[in-house]
């Protein structure tokens, strides 16, 4: 789904561009793996705004397009 691309190049524009914090991720064949456990608390703390607004955004497009889009949060 482009839209769903768009998004996540954008939040990670956000994150490494915008906020200037270093970001380890993978994005490859639709997937996109997000890790900022070794970033500081103040770091994580600012990524939550765009990280939440993704979410919202990901569930919003979940309604409609269900069916090809596929979302897996893990907490470490």
């Amino acid at each position: 789904c482009a839209a769903l691309s768009v998004l996540s190049q954008a939040m990670i524009i956000g994150i490494e561009e915008v906020l200037k914090f270093n970001l380890k991720y993978e994005l490859q064949d639709g997937f996109l793996e997000l890790n900022i456990s070794e970033n500081t608390l103040e770091e994580i703390e600012s990524c939550q705004v765009l990280l939440h607004t993704m979410l919202k955004t990901v569930e919003s497009m979940i309604i409609s397009y269900g069916d090809y889009i596929n979302l897996e949060i893990e907490e470490v």
